[in-house]
């Protein structure tokens, strides 16, 4: 029996009870990702901790080539913490003590699937890569070198992040999730194709314990 459902990119993906949230993501984003969907989307997923995300991209790196996938990661975490398949999808900071950093910024804007963790989405914030900031930057530039009417609306343009999926939505906090948020969430004065946003994860889930001994 298909009870559940997911909507993603404007597509309704029923689901059949009892199946983990990282099958579920990765059916849908093959789908919404398949051309000639996938030209018109960039999308960002994230989940609650760092393993979590690394099972979700090492699913995805099945089909998404290191040109199409980008891994953030912290520059804090150690090499060793992150499984060896992933790493081509990772960006690596050379002669700077070899950590993981962002790309350039033009390799960025060109990744269909961004995956991290909530708390890593802030690296995106402070980038200035969010759909606000980005927005505004296309307004400037485009104003700066009149290549647009001054009368044109907002409403023409598109956003740049075209979804967000929180995975493992249930293990998350909302002030972890509010940062991911803050990279999708649009300008208050844009008019265009909003971008959509699921939540995947199981409520009913057993939560993590920890044991002192």
């Amino acid at each position: 029996m298909w009870k559940d459902f997911m909507l993603v990119g404007g597509h309704v993906y029923f689901i059949q009870p009892c199946v983990n949230s990282e099958y579920s993501v990765e059916i849908a984003l093959q789908h919404v990702l398949r051309p000639p969907l996938g030209i018109q989307h960039r999308l960002l997923l994230v989940a609650p901790s760092d393993q979590a995300a690394d099972t979700i991209a090492t699913r995805l790196g099945a089909y998404l080539n290191p040109q199409q996938l980008f891994r953030l990661q912290d520059n804090r975490r150690a090499f060793s913490e992150v499984p060896d398949r992933l790493l081509p999808y990772c960006f690596v900071e050379q002669g700077k003590g070899d950590m993981f950093g962002l790309p350039t910024w033009r390799d960025l804007m060109s990744f269909s699937v961004v995956v991290c963790s909530c708390k890593d989405a802030n690296i995106l914030v402070q980038a200035r890569c969010t759909n606000t900031d980005l927005f505004h930057l296309q307004n400037e530039i485009e104003r700066t070198l009149q290549l647009r009417r001054m009368s044109s609306s907002a409403q023409s343009k598109a956003l740049h992040w075209t979804g967000l999926i929180l995975d493992e939505a249930a293990q998350g906090t909302e002030t972890e999730s509010v940062i991911a948020l803050n990279v999708l969430a649009p300008p208050p004065d844009y008019k265009g194709s909003m971008p959509f946003f699921v939540l995947a994860g199981d409520q009913q889930q057993l939560v993590w314990s920890l044991h002192c001994c």
